[in-house]
């Protein structure tokens, strides 16, 4: 059975908040939120439960190691400066 777009946002959401919460509180918070609402409810406890047993079975994602690393070899560059046979002229953009 396919989900819904709208659905699978809102699994998305509750999902993000609950991995705001510690471990012990997520549980409470997904039951709370998702009252009423089974195939919501066991949808974001798939995706839990997912993400307890990728931490179990390595310490932490592969995926948030790599993102951490590419995010500490993020650098600024300035005008003038070489990237590989690249030569920065000026920033297009920013944030």
């Amino acid at each position: 059975m396919k989900m819904a777009a709208e659905k699978w946002q809102q699994v998305r959401e509750i999902f993000d908040v609950a991995l705001r919460h510690v471990p012990e509180e997520r549980a409470s918070f997904v039951h709370e939120v998702c009252a009423g609402d089974k195939a919501l409810l066991t949808e974001v406890e798939s995706l839990l439960n997912s993400l307890d047993r990728s931490e179990s079975f390595m310490e932490t994602p592969a995926v948030e190691k790599v993102a951490k690393h590419v995010l500490a070899e993020q650098r600024q560059l300035s005008k003038g400066q070489l990237l590989n046979h690249y030569k920065i002229i000026r920033q297009l953009g920013g944030h």
